[in-house]
Protein backbone atom coordinates (compact mmCIF):
# COMPACT_ATOMS: atom_id res chain seq x y z
CA UNK A 1 0.00 0.00 0.00
CA UNK A 2 1.26 3.74 -0.93
CA UNK A 3 1.92 6.14 1.74
CA UNK A 4 0.03 8.67 2.37
CA UNK A 5 2.43 11.16 0.68
CA UNK A 6 2.43 9.06 -2.35
CA UNK A 7 -1.03 8.57 -2.38
CA UNK A 8 -1.87 12.43 -2.15
CA UNK A 9 0.64 13.05 -5.16
CA UNK A 10 -1.27 10.92 -7.12
CA UNK A 11 -4.19 12.25 -6.24
CA UNK A 12 -3.12 16.27 -7.04
CA UNK A 13 -1.98 14.34 -10.79
CA UNK A 14 -5.29 13.10 -11.15
CA UNK A 15 -7.22 16.38 -10.07
CA UNK A 16 -4.85 18.45 -12.28
CA UNK A 17 -5.93 15.98 -15.54
CA UNK A 18 -2.28 16.86 -17.68
CA UNK A 19 -2.63 15.06 -20.96
CA UNK A 20 -0.01 12.64 -19.73
CA UNK A 21 -2.37 10.92 -17.69
CA UNK A 22 -2.93 8.25 -20.06
CA UNK A 23 0.76 8.08 -20.74
CA UNK A 24 0.88 7.56 -16.90
CA UNK A 25 -1.74 5.17 -16.79
CA UNK A 26 0.08 3.08 -20.04
CA UNK A 27 3.14 3.07 -18.28
CA UNK A 28 1.58 1.89 -14.80
CA UNK A 29 -0.70 -0.58 -16.49
CA UNK A 30 2.01 -3.77 -15.84
CA UNK A 31 2.29 -2.59 -12.39
CA UNK A 32 -1.22 -3.35 -11.31
CA UNK A 33 -0.37 -1.84 -7.77
CA UNK A 34 0.39 1.44 -9.40
CA UNK A 35 -2.39 1.24 -11.91
CA UNK A 36 -4.73 0.37 -8.93
CA UNK A 37 -3.97 3.78 -7.42
CA UNK A 38 -3.72 5.54 -9.89
CA UNK A 39 -7.14 4.11 -10.54
CA UNK A 40 -8.63 5.24 -7.20
CA UNK A 41 -7.44 8.29 -7.53
CA UNK A 42 -9.38 9.35 -10.72
CA UNK A 43 -13.12 10.92 -9.96
CA UNK A 44 -15.51 7.89 -10.03
CA UNK A 45 -16.85 8.82 -13.56
CA UNK A 46 -13.87 9.05 -15.13
CA UNK A 47 -12.95 5.50 -13.85
CA UNK A 48 -15.14 3.37 -16.21
CA UNK A 49 -13.26 4.72 -19.38
CA UNK A 50 -9.36 5.03 -18.55
CA UNK A 51 -8.70 1.17 -18.77
CA UNK A 52 -9.48 1.63 -22.21
CA UNK A 53 -7.35 4.94 -22.70
CA UNK A 54 -4.61 3.44 -20.64
CA UNK A 55 -4.53 0.01 -22.74
CA UNK A 56 -4.89 2.03 -26.17
CA UNK A 57 -8.23 0.49 -26.45
CA UNK A 58 -7.34 -2.93 -26.44
CA UNK A 59 -9.62 -5.08 -23.62
CA UNK A 60 -7.15 -5.40 -20.65
CA UNK A 61 -5.61 -9.43 -20.41
CA UNK A 62 -6.63 -11.04 -17.27
CA UNK A 63 -3.20 -11.10 -15.74
CA UNK A 64 -3.73 -7.18 -15.28
CA UNK A 65 -7.17 -7.24 -13.72
CA UNK A 66 -7.18 -7.50 -10.20
CA UNK A 67 -9.84 -8.02 -7.70
CA UNK A 68 -8.94 -4.42 -6.13
CA UNK A 69 -9.17 -2.89 -9.40
CA UNK A 70 -12.23 -4.34 -10.83
CA UNK A 71 -13.53 -3.05 -6.96
CA UNK A 72 -13.11 0.00 -8.21
CA UNK A 73 -14.67 0.49 -11.91
CA UNK A 74 -18.41 1.07 -11.91
CA UNK A 75 -20.82 -1.63 -11.26
CA UNK A 76 -21.58 -1.78 -14.76
CA UNK A 77 -17.86 -1.93 -16.66
CA UNK A 78 -17.42 -4.16 -13.32
CA UNK A 79 -19.93 -6.49 -14.58
CA UNK A 80 -18.89 -6.34 -18.09
CA UNK A 81 -15.29 -7.12 -17.72
CA UNK A 82 -16.03 -10.19 -15.04
CA UNK A 83 -18.47 -11.25 -17.61
CA UNK A 84 -15.58 -10.67 -20.55
CA UNK A 85 -13.28 -12.49 -18.64
CA UNK A 86 -15.49 -15.57 -17.91
CA UNK A 87 -16.67 -15.98 -21.60
CA UNK A 88 -12.13 -16.04 -22.43
CA UNK A 89 -11.83 -18.55 -19.69
CA UNK A 90 -14.73 -21.09 -20.79
CA UNK A 91 -13.17 -20.34 -24.46
CA UNK A 92 -9.89 -21.60 -23.16
CA UNK A 93 -11.39 -24.79 -21.25
CA UNK A 94 -13.20 -25.53 -24.26
CA UNK A 95 -9.83 -25.56 -26.70
CA UNK A 96 -8.09 -27.78 -23.86
CA UNK A 97 -10.59 -30.39 -23.79
CA UNK A 98 -10.63 -30.38 -27.52
CA UNK A 99 -6.78 -30.80 -28.20
CA UNK A 100 -6.58 -33.22 -25.23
Amino acid sequence: MPSRTTLARIARIARADPPSLPALGRRWLPRADRFTTLLRALPPSRRAAFPDVAADGRPLPADRLTDRMLRLLPRERRYAEAGRLRAAELRHNDREATVG
